[in-house]
Parts: structure tokens; sequence; C-alpha cells
């Protein structure tokens, strides 16, 4: 390898530690947002207590960076009934690029 092929590697390196592992609170909640409305868009709720569920609690949300802000991300509220409603996807977590809203057992997938 070059000189300048390690500078280059090195920058890449060091910019990919910079960057934060975590979403701040604004971005935070601002990806719960959009996954509200991904979800109430998606038609998959039954009934107004399923909307309210989605609108008045927070959903568990777990994510893994794979370049900021691209990540693979998981959005999920339980119901009332042994189910659960799940936003997932992989790309741009900033603009839920990917996602796909479900309805699925609380157990498994």
């Amino acid at each position: 390898m070059r000189p300048a092929s390690y500078i280059a590697t090195l920058a890449i390196c060091l910019a990919a530690c910079a960057a934060p592992s975590q979403l701040t609170n604004d971005e935070a909640a601002s990806v719960r947002a959009l996954a509200r409305a991904r979800v109430v868009a998606s038609g998959i709720l039954n009934g107004e207590r399923e909307a309210q569920l989605i609108a008045s609690t927070e959903p568990k949300m777990s994510y893994y960076f794979l370049a900021r802000p691209l990540a693979d991300y998981t959005i999920e509220w339980h119901t009332a009934t042994e189910e659960r409603i799940v936003v997932q996807g992989r790309g741009d977590i900033l603009k839920l690029e990917g996602a796909n809203v479900q309805r699925l057992p609380k157990h498994g997938t």
C-alpha cells in the first residue's frame, strides 16, 4: 500500500470512530414520531384503543449504526393482546428508510 492509501484509510477510520454511536434526544424523538406516523398510515391498527396506545406510549427502540445515519433498527409497541406492532428496517434511521410495519406475536418473529 502506498503512504497516501494509509493516510486515507486512517482518515476514514478516525471519522467512523468520531461519529456518535447513539441518537441525540431530539433525533430519537423525531424517529419515534416518524414511526408513529408510519404505523398509523399503514392501516395495521385495530381500532381506537391501539391508536391511542401508539400515540401515548413510548416504544421500545433499538438500533445499530452501520455507518451513521445508516442503521439496522427496530421500534416496537406491545398491544393489549399477545401481539406487538413493529417498525423495522435498514437504512437512514432519521428518515426510517427501508421501514416495514408489521404485527407480530409478542414472542418470536
